[in-house]
């Protein structure tokens, strides 16, 4: 079953550094900015209780545990978190092109239940995670987030779409991790609706 997140529309004000890379297509990546922008006054509406939960099936030290939105804001922050602990360098990669082990935000943009871009949280150097992006259109500015917990990440998940040509109105997303051979998926299977304001 598929609980839904409502989120407010992009930007980001996150605390550290996080980035994404994002790509046009199947496979794609999604990419996150630090944002100064002003938050709109009603502009944010908080996730359902529980948040979104995911069993523990995968192994590993990315094995995904929930998503929850921790931030009040535009930028739809939200903390996702792993059943264990685990250092910022096993992200470790470098710009635009993450290492061996990921951790990812898909999205799916036009209800096909294809990810048409994908979001990478990058761990770069001096303890900043950063998320990059890339589109057809060319590099989506880099966004920034942080470690609430030893075994969780904030990042703003709407902020990657205010660079694209169109803006979509209606957006889907799900969270993905690889370490080493685990592999998971949360949801499982399906998708987390976004709602734009």
């Amino acid at each position: 079953m598929i609980r839904s997140l409502r989120l407010s529309s992009p930007t980001l004000a996150a605390v550290g550094a996080l980035s994404v890379a994002v790509s046009g297509g199947a496979a794609a990546g999604t990419v996150q900015t630090p944002s100064h922008e002003p938050a709109p006054a009603a502009a944010a509406t908080a996730l359902p209780k529980p948040p979104v939960t995911d069993p523990r099936d995968a192994g590993g030290k990315l094995d995904l545990r929930a998503a929850k939105r921790i931030g009040k804001d535009r930028s739809c922050l939200i903390s996702i978190s792993t059943w264990g602990a685990w250092s910022s360098t096993i992200l470790e990669g470098s710009n635009y092109t993450p290492g061996k082990n990921r951790l990812l935000v898909l999205y799916d943009l036009n209800g096909d239940n294809r990810p048409d871009l994908t979001g990478y949280i990058i761990f770069v150097s001096n303890d900043y995670l950063y998320l990059f992006a890339r589109a057809s259109n060319g590099t989506l500015a880099p966004g920034g987030g942080s470690r609430p917990t030893p075994s969780s990440v904030a990042v703003p998940v709407c902020r990657p779409l205010l660079g694209l040509e169109t803006i979509p109105t209606h957006v889907r997303v799900a969270f993905e991790s690889v370490n080493r051979t685990h592999r998971d998926r949360m949801p499982n299977r399906g998708w987390i609706p976004l709602r734009f304001p």
